[in-house]
C-alpha cells in the first residue's frame, strides 16, 4: 500500500482510534476500489460491525442525486431548466423562480428549517413534517423571499425538496420510484433507495448514533423533518456510490453535454460566478464534491473528473469533520 491509499488508511485509522470516526472509506480509480475499509460498528446495541457495503443515510449528498433526476427529465424533454417552478407547483406564489435557481441555490427561498415550527401545527415529538405540509405553508403563507433570484448564492434545503416535487409532477411517478427506475436499477445499485421515513426503510441501515450531554452514545431514532425527500433521505453504500460516480464519469447515465451543466458554476445577476453547479460543490481543477450532515450521519462524495478517482466517506457517528479528514488524507496528492 502506498500513495493515496496509505494516506487514507493512516488518517482514518487514527481518527477511528481517537473516536473521531466510525464509518466506511472507499477510494476508487477508474471504477475499481484501490482502498476500502470499514471502521467501527453498525449498531451500538448489537455491536454489529460495519461492512464496506453497509447502507447509510446520505444526508445532503442526496442533493446531487436529486439534481441528476432533474437532468434525466431534461434529457427526456419533460422539463427545461429555465421553466418557472410554478409550471409544476402551481399553488406556489413564486413565478420568478426557475428550476435552474433551485439547482444552483440562487432562488432566495427561506429555508424550511427556519420557519417550520412557526407555521406547522404538527407534533414535533410524534409526527412527520411532510412534503405536503411544506407546499401548503409556502403556498398559503406566501412567504417572502430572502433575496431576489440570482442576487446571491445561499444554500437552500427548501429548493431541493421542491425539485423532488417537480420530478414527481414532470414524470407522473413518485420520487422514490423515479430514482429507482432511472438511476438505481439501470446501474445495479442494489443497496440504494430513497425513503421519506427512515424508521421504515426497505433494507437494514447502519444505525446512526449521537453523543449525549454525558458523553455517552445513544441511537438516533428519527427527527420530525425526516418526512421530506430531495434535500436528503437517499440511502446508499460506499460501493454503490463508486458505481454511480463512475457512470457519471463514463457518460453511462447522462450525456456528457448534460453532465457538463452539473459542474458549471452559476452566474449571479452582478456577473459573479458561484462555486456550486447542479447539486455539486465545484472545487476547481475538475474536482466536484458534496458533503452531508444529519443527526447521526456525516457523509462525503468527491469525484476527480480528469483522473477518474472517486472518494467516498460515510460515517454513522456524531463526527462532523469528515471533509477535514478527507482534505488531510489528500494532502500531497492534490497540490
Amino acid at each position: 500500500m502506498d500513495g493515496i491509499e496509505q494516506s487514507f488508511e493512516e488518517v482514518f485509522k487514527e481518527a477511528y482510534e481517537q473516536e473521531e470516526f466510525n464509518g466506511v472509506v472507499v477510494v476508487a480509480h477508474q471504477g475499481e476500489a484501490i482502498y476500502e475499509e470499514a471502521f467501527g460498528i453498525a449498531d451500538i446495541e448489537t455491536e454489529e460491525n460495519l461492512a464496506v457495503n453497509s447502507i447509510f443515510n446520505l444526508a445532503s449528498v442526496s442533493k446531487q442525486f436529486t439534481a441528476t433526476c432533474i437532468m434525466l427529465l431534461y434529457e427526456q424533454n419533460k422539463l427545461d431548466y429555465n421553466d418557472a417552478i410554478t409550471k409544476y407547483l402551481t399553488d406556489l406564489p413564486y413565478d420568478n423562480i426557475t428550476i435552474r435557481h433551485l439547482l444552483n441555490h440562487t432562488s432566495g427561498l427561506p429555508d424550511y428549517e427556519d420557519i417550520v415550527e412557526e407555521y406547522w401545527e404538527g407534533d414535533t415529538e410524534n409526527d412527520f413534517f411532510t412534503t405536503k405540509d411544506l407546499l401548503e405553508i409556502y403556498s398559503e403563507e406566501e412567504l417572502e423571499l430572502d433575496f431576489e433570484p440570482e442576487e446571491k448564492y445561499e444554500y437552500s434545503n427548501t429548493g431541493y425538496v421542491f425539485l423532488a416535487c417537480i420530478v414527481e409532477k414532470a414524470s407522473g411517478m413518485s420520487f422514490e420510484d423515479f430514482i429507482k427506475k432511472y438511476v438505481f436499477e439501470p446501474l445495479g445499485m442494489k443497496n440504494s433507495f430513497a425513503c421519506r421515513k427512515p424508521n421504515k426503510t426497505p433494507k437494514k441501515v447502519a444505525q446512526g448514533f449521537t453523543t449525549n450531554d454525558d458523553g455517552d452514545y445513544e441511537d438516533y431514532t428519527y427527527n420530525y423533518l425526516d418526512g421530506l425527500v430531495g434535500d436528503g433521505n437517499i440511502f446508499s453504500s460506499a460501493s454503490d456510490l463508486v458505481i454511480y460516480a463512475q457512470a457519471l464519469i463514463n457518460g453511462d447515465l447522462l450525456s456528457q453535454d448534460t453532465f457538463d451543466e452539473a459542474f458549471t458554476p452559476a452566474t449571479l445577476a452582478n456577473g459573479k460566478k458561484t462555486t456550486y453547479g447542479f447539486g455539486w460543490e465545484l472545487e476547481g481543477e475538475g474536482f466536484i464534491s458534496h458533503e452531508g450532515s444529519w443527526e447521526g450521519y456525516n457523509t462525503y462524495l468527491g469525484i476527480d473528473l480528469e483522473d477518474g478517482y472517486v472518494f467516498v466517506v460515510l460515517d454513522n457517528g456524531d463526527h462532523p469533520d469528515i471533509a477535514d479528514l478527507v482534505e488531510e488524507a489528500m494532502e500531497g496528492f492534490y497540490e
